[in-house]
Order: structure tokens, then C-alpha cells, then sequence
């Protein structure tokens, strides 16, 4: 798969691209109640705004950056 395993908690996956699998996750999806949506959505945004944002991401670049020039 190319997602991150991190994703996974915070996504509706299907596991193949079959039709009969596809329609039986839609239909699984649908009978969640709003709360459980909601849940899932909000954790989503809640991970992305602290785990995602430019300051999070632009000290994973440097640290990088970093770790690559001590190697010379």
C-alpha cells in the first residue's frame, strides 16, 4: 500500500477493488451513526493540525537535512 500505517485509524479502507466488496463497505459505512462519523472526522483533523502541520513537517525536512550532512 503507499499510506502511511499512521492513516489507517482515521480512513474508510477497502481492502480489494472487487464490486461486491466495495458495495458491502459502502453499506457497512452507512449504517455508522452520525457520532461515529463525527468521531472518526474529528480525530482526523485533530491528527493532521498537530502531527501534519508545516512546523511538524519542516523539522522532519531539517532533521534530514541535518542527519545527511553529518554523514560526510
Amino acid at each position: 500500500r503507499g499510506i502511511p500505517e499512521e492513516y489507517y485509524e482515521f480512513l474508510f479502507a477497502i481492502d480489494d477493488n472487487r464490486p461486491s466488496t466495495i458495495a458491502k463497505e459502502i453499506i457497512r459505512i452507512k449504517s455508522l451513526s452520525d457520532r461515529e462519523i463525527n468521531s472518526k472526522v474529528m480525530k482526523g483533523i485533530q491528527f493532521v493540525i498537530k502531527e501534519k502541520n508545516y512546523i511538524v513537517q519542516s523539522k522532519k525536512i531539517l532533521d534530514f537535512i541535518r542527519g545527511k550532512l553529518l554523514c560526510f
